[in-house]
């Protein structure tokens, strides 16, 4: 609609107001104190004012069918973007542009005669029109930004982790890191999950299932498939099985630290092959070590040394000596009698010892299964003493 074409009213209102803009943002300004993210100084008000006066200029030369100065031509992509980029939420972003409405539409009708409103009143459309263009363009910009600004956040997710995956978690400070860019606590709990199908779409309503719940993860693709990685919280019991229960997925948890992720992932994805297709239940690796060693013995033993054996190395080294000496001379037979004749000693000793290591690490040597997840473990370790003198 050209200028002739507006109604006179609104053309010589509209002009009016383009004349005392400076005091139509001093107005603005005043009442966008009663928006939360403005209120809390999330951005810089001088930068908001001067934005705002270009709004203003936008919309009354357009209302009014005056030509639209070239700075304010993008005004409405610029500020959708720069709101984005400053991380004001949108509901507040919208509400600045409903305070813009009404500050306009007060100047309007500051200008005109009762007689005149009527003419005025006719032409709301046109004035709707031009408000709704502006915000358009403005939530356009806005959510086309944020979506850019979240492909790059999840670039740089996947390439930070793909870097722990290649330095196998043994940088220290690149994994410091990286867990800053994926949210995670380098020294926290994790379980990895995979699926035996290597179905996406599985591990995608996982997620959704786990971040509804409050659980931070991380969806990787890796050359053995896809695998989701999930920060379990220290404090407070998560009822993990109650979340994942209905996801036909296999499982891997209390992974303790971001530096044994790979490992981790290796050892899942490794007895993953071995599953049958279309395994309909949620599987847990830990009730499937004797196939997690066979496939991987040398990931599986560093994910069993990191269970069982770090908290008995943690112990003085007096009273570890005495309870790894026990365990060596008692695995050779199995037999509480001999081993406690080995040790010079009464076998009800031997009994509390093996109480006592069972505490520290989970496992009761008496028991075949376990005693063999012992053995393992401190063969990892052994392995690792070894690496390390090389």
């Amino acid at each position: 609609m050209t200028e002739s074409s507006v109604p006179r009213i609104l053309a010589q209102a509209t002009s009016a107001c383009l004349l005392e803009v400076d005091a139509l943002v001093s107005r603005w300004a005043v009442q966008l104190g009663t928006i939360d993210a403005y209120k809390a100084g999330l951005v810089d008000l001088d930068r908001v004012a001067a934005d705002c006066r270009m709004i203003f200029i936008r919309l009354l030369t357009d209302i009014g069918g005056h030509e639209i100065p070239a700075e304010a031509r993008d005004v409405s992509e610029r500020v959708g973007h720069s709101r984005a980029l400053q991380g004001i939420p949108l509901v507040d972003v919208m509400s600045a542009v409903r305070l813009d409405y009404r500050i306009m539409w007060e100047a309007i009708s500051a200008h005109t005669t009762d007689a005149e409103m009527r003419e005025v009143f006719d032409s709301v459309p046109r004035i709707w029109d031009a408000v709704e263009r502006h915000s358009q363009e403005l939530t356009t910009a806005y959510t086309a930004t944020q979506f850019g600004m979240a492909q790059v956040r999840q670039d740089e997710r996947r390439l930070w982790f793909a870097r722990i995956l290649e330095t196998d978690g043994k940088n220290h400070v690149l994994n410091t890191r990286a867990c800053a860019v994926l949210s995670f606590a380098p020294e926290s709990d994790f379980t990895v999950f995979t699926h035996a199908d290597r179905v996406d779409e599985s591990l995608d309503r996982l997620q959704n299932t786990l971040q509804q719940a409050g659980v931070v993860s991380h969806h990787h693709e890796t050359v053995a498939g896809p695998v989701l990685i999930a920060q379990m919280p220290r404090e407070g019991s998560l009822p993990l099985n109650a979340i994942t229960h209905e996801h036909k997925v296999l499982m891997l948890d209390d992974i303790r630290g971001i530096s044994a992720i790979p490992a981790a992932i290796r050892v899942t994805q490794a007895v993953a092959l071995v599953l049958p297709a279309g395994d309909a239940r949620l599987v847990n690796v830990s009730d499937f070590w004797h196939v997690a060693v066979f496939q991987n013995p040398l990931d599986a033993a560093r994910i069993l040394h990191q269970r069982h054996v770090d908290s008995l190395l943690k112990l003085p080294f007096a009273e570890r000596a005495v309870l790894e000496r026990t365990a060596t001379e008692f695995l050779l037979t199995g037999s509480i009698a001999l081993a406690s004749r080995a040790l010079f000693c009464h076998r009800n000793t031997v009994t509390n010892r093996l109480d006592s290591l069972e505490r520290v690490t989970g496992l009761d040597l008496r028991l075949p299964a376990e005693a063999s997840l012992y053995i393992l473990a401190r063969s990892a370790t052994r392995a690792e003493a070894t690496s390390l003198s090389d």
